[in-house]
């Protein structure tokens, strides 16, 4: 004859909508795993390795959706707008006021906080960063970093159209005066040739 089982614990001896209703309270923070299992009648322990595994999956689901949300990262400017940017660049340079790449970032940064660009440049600092600055010129590559050249105020003052003008028409009233020929004609630079002397020749 066999003889009836009877259950010696209360073990498993709950409502699964109790339990997920006990769960719901401590994730949401109502309550703690002690008032929660005695408000719903299910067993702490139980609860405290559901809410574990609760809190695990919700882990690994925002995770995922973060990974495909990221994709690649969305430019800035647009492509105009960094041709326009470059082309000042380009300009300032010409006039013997080349920018550095602190200016650079300053410049971006001020760009994006005008037209209300989002970005995620460094606020603190109002500048952008050193990766957006290295994509923008592997972007165009007709810009580069060099070291400037030492150039006195004075001749870069004096390097303006007006001055230029007049070099070039002296220029063709000396080879018209003397009928000068392309053959006569020589070009040099002043290397090796001191046009301020220290010194007097001792000969």
């Amino acid at each position: 004859m066999v003889k009836t089982y009877k259950k010696k614990t209360n073990r498993g001896d709950w409502a699964q909508e109790s339990m997920e209703k006990a769960v719901d309270a401590v994730i949401e923070g109502k309550m703690g795993y002690m008032l929660a299992a005695k408000t719903y009648s299910v067993p702490q322990t139980t609860l405290e390795r559901k809410v574990k595994a609760s809190l695990e999956n919700l882990a690994a689901s925002s995770s995922a959706s973060i990974k495909v949300l990221l994709g690649p990262k969305r430019p800035i400017f647009t492509e105009d707008e960094e041709k326009e940017l470059c082309s000042y660049i380009i300009d300032m340079e010409s006039r013997l006021y080349g920018l550095t790449t602190k200016d650079l970032k300053a410049l971006a940064y001020n760009l994006a906080v005008k037209n209300n660009k989002p970005h995620p440049f460094n606020v603190q600092k109002q500048e952008a960063g050193k990766d957006w600055v290295q994509g923008f010129l592997n972007r165009h590559p007709e810009l580069s970093i060099r070291k400037p050249e030492s150039t006195s105020a004075a001749r870069a003052a004096g390097f303006n159209k007006e001055v230029v003008d007049q070099f070039y028409t002296f220029l063709g009233n000396i080879y018209d005066e003397h009928h000068l020929t392309p053959d006569r004609i020589y070009n040099c630079d002043e290397t090796g040739i001191s046009v301020v002397p220290k010194t007097k020749s001792k000969l």
